[in-house]
């Protein structure tokens, strides 16, 4: 395999763990008896903490430019 692809497969390895392990540590935190909102709740919080992993997988392995999300304005001193 290729460097790219061990990274892609690699990442989403570490995403879906990422996923299962706060679905998981959220099951147990909250006591039972469940409905279906707290099913919800864990749903969505695994899913948010899973994506913004990712968000910082993306940012710190392929985004690697300093100005990933700020570009300085070039300097317009000559036409003025």
């Amino acid at each position: 395999m290729t460097s790219a692809a061990t990274r892609v497969i690699l990442s989403i390895l570490v995403v879906i763990f990422v996923f299962l392990a706060t679905a998981g540590i959220l099951l147990k935190v909250l006591s039972g008896p469940r409905r279906e909102i707290d099913f919800l709740v864990i749903g969505a919080a695994a899913t948010m903490v899973s994506l913004l992993v990712l968000f910082v997988l993306l940012i710190s392995t392929w985004a690697k430019s300093p100005d990933t999300f700020f570009k300085r304005r070039k300097s317009d001193r000559s036409s003025s």
